[in-house]
């Protein structure tokens, strides 16, 4: 009976390890997901931007257009 209690732990530490592991993965898998989606927002933005200015421009050198 005693020698079931060794093995028992042992299980319990490794799924309990692999447990944190998985929820770990998870919460970088998010946090991932969140840096692209500020990369394309971003991108966006300096495109956005970009286009204002250059409208802009055109509307100084041609006034009226």
């Amino acid at each position: 009976m005693f020698n079931l209690l060794p093995q028992l732990l042992d299980r319990s530490m490794i799924f309990s390890s692999s447990k944190l592991q998985v929820e770990v993965d998870e919460k970088l898998q998010n946090i991932y997901h969140q840096l692209l989606q500020a990369g394309v927002e971003r991108q966006e933005s300096e495109k956005e931007t970009k286009m204002k200015e250059t409208i802009a421009n055109l509307q100084r050198i041609f006034p009226g257009a």
